[in-house]
């Protein structure tokens, strides 16, 4: 799809860490996971300044919270946003699982979620990885209004999109509408971006 070298900044900081973001917002607050998450991402720009070739750094959704993350940002990358809709989001967190998002924290996943084509929710990162898995999956029996989990989930999901959407666009080089559109569609749109 792009040859390039993919980092996510999360799992950047739990290797090093050796610790869950769960565990670091536990241990440190949130403040402090932001201290942290900024100093990893000063790490990988001073590592990739150092290297040929192209990285794709798939940033937490509070990186760009931080002003001076914002600013190194737009120094070291060009910043595209993967906009999606709170259906996209809350459709993609039930699929491959939240329990690991600090901010989401409160909401607590049921193990009676429908079941995604004959497939458990909580074995889908396992049979469809990420990039692998089908665009828009199909849901059997799936109840017409939401769960209470469901609910809860889209209701915390509006409640942060609302303190960082206008952030997120104003980070952005680029902005990428993706409702609808497979992992592969996503990056050949990545890729004309790039090659521009």
């Amino acid at each position: 799809m792009i040859d390039c070298e993919f980092v996510d900044l999360d799992d950047y900081i739990e290797a090093v860490a050796d610790k869950t973001i769960s565990q670091i917002f536990d241990e440190s607050g949130e403040d402090g996971f932001r201290q942290i998450e900024s100093a990893a991402l000063e790490e990988i720009f001073e590592m990739s300044s150092n290297e040929d070739g192209l990285l794709v750094l798939s940033l937490g959704g509070g990186t760009l919270t931080t002003p001076k993350n914002v600013l190194a940002i737009h120094e070291n990358a060009t910043c595209v946003y993967l906009k999606a809709s709170i259906d996209t989001l809350v459709e993609n967190l039930l699929l491959v699982g939240y329990q690991n998002r600090p901010m989401l924290n409160g909401i607590k996943p049921s193990s009676e979620r429908p079941m995604l084509n004959g497939i458990k929710p909580s074995s889908v990162p396992e049979v469809y990885p990420y990039a692998q898995r089908p665009a828009k999956p199909y849901l059997t029996d799936a109840p017409t209004e939401p769960t209470g989990e469901e609910a809860l989930l889209r209701g915390r999901i509006e409640e942060l999109m609302a303190q960082r959407s206008d952030i997120y666009e104003s980070a952005a080089t680029h902005i990428l509408p993706i409702d609808g559109l497979s992992t592969s569609a996503i990056a050949s749109s990545l890729k004309s971006l790039i090659n521009r």
